[in-house]
């Protein structure tokens, strides 16, 4: 998993509220309980490795990946809106925010 630290993000187009997502997985294609177990380990990522309070909205998108798609997941924090990716693919263009990560 690749965690990225960065500074406020306003435009979540294309996102899906994890809620939402926990709510009706069915209607995302996803498993509930292979959700339910991913946001936990990106929790758990967060906390060991950046600076999140453990606060805020919680999003979630996929890449295309083969076969099937890989979930990301994206976490604004509510006091400063600070933003945190985790990806479990590695992205350059955010290379200088990244804080937790095997090397590309």
């Amino acid at each position: 998993m690749y965690l990225y630290e960065m500074g406020p993000i306003d435009v979540w187009r294309g996102w899906i509220f994890v809620q939402d997502a926990l709510a009706d997985p069915d209607k995302y294609d996803l498993q509930l309980s292979d959700l339910e177990e991913r946001i936990a380990e990106v929790k758990k990522l967060l906390r060991e490795h950046t600076h999140w309070e453990g606060d805020g909205n919680i999003f979630l998108s996929s890449l295309p990946y083969e076969p099937g798609a890989k979930l990301v997941f994206a976490i604004q924090q509510d006091n400063n809106g600070a933003t945190y990716i985790a990806s479990p693919l590695p992205y350059s263009h955010l290379e200088k925010f990244l804080v937790y990560g095997p090397p590309f």
